[in-house]
């Protein structure tokens, strides 16, 4: 996912995560976020992880869900290699020229997953604005919480939330975290169209950027063809208006990874 196919102001990773968690065959979930994530720990990842655990584990052994965020530079998860490993050789190459060479990279580790054709985008944020409490109004301080835990109402119709402000403790009170008179049911989140209007500017900046380092013929290079394709594309759509957005994530049917 880029600036190129979908704003990248969407939280990715709310996309990601529900894309990976669909249709589960585990019996536990937990969630460690590291890093930048734990410094954030966006609101509407959470809120996205109450409309999952409501509609995808109704008939599973999943019983609750936990969100830890540790302390920051403390913590060491075997991913973290794996994230090093990429990185050093992302640093060996003086210039990384197409997408696909990041494709090419990224799959000797691990399965890549191509953002609209794999991986829908939707709009998370919006959908949940409307149904979901801001974290002002929560019975609880979000941006202290160490651990969240989700699990399912007696009657199976709600997800409650509690936070923990420290690991090894179990303090915190499960309550709802919706708004009132507002039901889980009507987080309908829209499958948006691929493609962000690009400012003319910004292709002839490119253009001539390309131009300063491969030459004036650069687009008959194969190599540069996807800079080509986004100016040839994209040129004249700013501002064009957006088209209607008619599908929802409930329609959807995603192989987990």
């Amino acid at each position: 996912m880029n600036d190129l196919t979908h704003p990248m102001k969407l939280f990715p990773f709310c996309i990601i995560i529900y894309a990976v968690l669909i249709r589960p065959t585990f019996t536990k979930c937990r969630f460690f976020w590291m890093d930048d994530l734990a410094r954030t720990k966006n609101i509407t990842v959470v809120e996205m992880l109450v409309k999952w655990f409501y509609s995808e584990c109704s008939n599973n052994d999943i019983t609750r869900v936990q969100l830890i965020f540790p302390v920051v530079s403390r913590f060491f998860i075997p991913p973290d290699r794996v994230f090093g490993r990429i990185e050093k050789i992302f640093k060996k190459r003086e210039t990384i020229i197409s997408p696909q060479e990041y494709h090419t990279i990224l799959e000797e580790y691990g399965t890549v997953k191509t953002v609209d054709e794999e991986v829908p985008v939707c709009d998370w944020k919006s959908a949940v604005g409307g149904v979901i409490k801001p974290p002002s109004q929560l019975h609880f301080k979000f941006a202290s919480a160490k651990m969240i835990t989700l699990t399912k109402s007696e009657t199976g119709n709600n997800i409650l939330v509690k936070e923990e402000v420290n690991y090894m403790v179990d303090t915190g009170v499960y309550k709802t975290i919706l708004k009132h008179g507002r039901n889980i049911q009507s987080i309908l989140p829209y499958v948006l169209p691929i493609g962000v209007p690009i400012k003319p500017s910004k292709c002839t900046d490119v253009d001539k950027l390309l131009t300063k380092h491969f030459g004036a013929d650069w687009g008959s290079m194969e190599n540069l063809e996807f800079y080509q394709n986004v100016i040839d594309t994209r040129q004249g759509s700013f501002d064009e208006g957006a088209e209607e957005m008619p599908s929802v994530i409930d329609d959807l049917e995603c192989s987990s990874v």
